[in-house]
């Protein structure tokens, strides 16, 4: 009755969190990640480019910053990086977590996208979402439709912030 693509993100939103025992004191973070989502499926089907599939844009919104939660988890200090980090201007966002600590969400996020055997493409876009010179260079190695998700999902991030 919901149909196929409905239960699947569903199921890939329990899955996520369920990854996570205890950690019902992240609900903004899981909500946030669920509208981002949602809403970068709505606008890969909107923009119908080849190759770009509204569920990749809805997977890709759902764990790009699935980091921040497992470094949360263990480094009891993470939540001022964070802080830090949203409200720096110079320096990116993963710079500033690896000035605290020894990797950064967006490693560590692609890492568990690994694991979990997404595809390459998302795993991709996950590594290098805030690295603005492999997103916007076609030489950088980047798959396109890495740097697609990446677009989509900042997009569909500022029109949640507006």
């Amino acid at each position: 009755m919901l149909g196929l693509d409905v239960t699947c993100r569903a199921i890939a939103t329990i899955s996520l969190r369920q990854a996570f025992p205890n950690s019902a004191h992240y609900e903004r973070f899981w909500d946030a990640s669920a509208r981002i989502a949602a809403l970068s499926g709505w606008l890969a089907r909107q923009i119908r480019r080849p190759k770009l599939r509204p569920d990749d844009a809805y997977t890709f919104g759902l764990f790009r910053d699935c980091g921040i939660v497992i470094l949360l988890r263990r480094f009891p200090t993470y939540m001022e990086t964070l802080v830090r980090a949203n409200n720096e201007t110079e320096l990116a966002f993963t710079a500033v977590e690896q000035q605290d600590i020894p990797s950064n969400h967006a490693t560590i996020g692609y890492l568990l996208a690994q694991n979990w055997w997404l595809s390459d493409e998302i795993c991709q876009a996950i590594r290098y979402h805030h690295d603005q010179s492999a997103i916007e260079l076609f030489e950088s190695g980047v798959p396109l439709l890495s740097r697609y998700l990446v677009a989509i999902s900042q997009l569909a991030e500022h029109l949640l912030q507006k």
